[in-house]
């Protein structure tokens, strides 16, 4: 599959793969881990595997400047300081996938409801609020970062965690990868991101299951499998977490 659109646009795009990545041929990025932002002033030019899923959201540029006005007081555009993509491992990137797959869920959920319209705008304006969070951050190298101690250990403990979604990962592990010691890795992800190294992982894997699920083929994918292949061995209490993470249970995420 091949997508061409040529500037200029009146709307922002976001764009997040789904299970299998995609390619913007123009730049020769990959992405996969990683939320692609199409700006007004950029073509478009993605290629992609058959079969491939991605969540998409266009925001019009008029009422964005609106929003972002009345959050940040600012009156420049916001679309200058945003990068084509944004690192799904950081803190405002997480959030902000997050928020375009729940978007999307409430419009699949409520689409024979037109009662639901309060409940849809307010998800328009999250997601609308994680976009201006996130428009200053390039890949890692965003505000929290800079206050890390051992930012480069930061990076590579991240790197290696990230690389690890399905395989088991120990923090005899993980230091060793970061060249620094567990205890000093625990300070620096509590900064950037509240919690610790593990916590980290955990959250990186549910939110892959998520979005795993969201793209998966429900008549030939189970909960089960996609679970247990990002480390869920314990069932009942990945399906706890997992609702209080989003909100529903994973099998009626795979319905979508």
């Amino acid at each position: 599959m091949k997508i061409f659109i040529a500037p200029p646009h009146n709307y922002i795009a976001l764009r997040l793969p789904l299970g299998r990545p995609f390619t913007e041929n123009n730049q020769g990025a990959h992405f996969q881990h990683d939320i692609h932002i199409l700006r007004p002033d950029r073509e478009l030019s993605l290629e992609a595997s058959e079969g491939v899923r991605v969540l998409a959201a266009n925001l019009f540029l008029a009422p964005l400047r609106e929003y972002a006005l009345k959050l940040t007081a600012a009156e420049e555009p916001l679309y200058p300081t945003i990068g084509n993509r944004i690192a799904i491992s950081s803190p405002s990137g997480l959030l902000l996938s997050r928020r375009l797959a729940m978007l999307w869920c409430e419009l699949h959920r409520t689409e024979s409801s037109p009662d639901s319209s309060i409940s849809i705008m307010e998800k328009e304006d999250a997601l609308i609020a994680g976009l201006i969070m996130a428009s200053g951050t390039r890949g890692d190298n965003n505000r929290h970062s800079e206050r890390v101690e051992n930012r480069a250990a930061l990076a590579r403990a991240e790197e290696y965690l990230n690389a690890s979604l399905t395989a088991p990962v120990s923090q005899a592990d993980l230091a060793a990868a970061a060249g620094v010691s567990i205890r000093t890795l625990s300070r620096g992800f509590a900064k950037r991101h509240g919690f610790g190294p593990m916590a980290f992982l955990k959250t990186r894997r549910l939110d892959t299951v998520y979005r795993d699920l969201l793209g998966a083929d429900a008549d030939s994918t189970t909960v089960t499998e996609v679970a247990t292949h990002y480390g869920f061995s314990n069932l009942g209490k990945f399906a706890v977490e997992y609702r209080q993470t989003f909100g529903e249970s994973p099998s009626v995420t795979l319905k979508y």
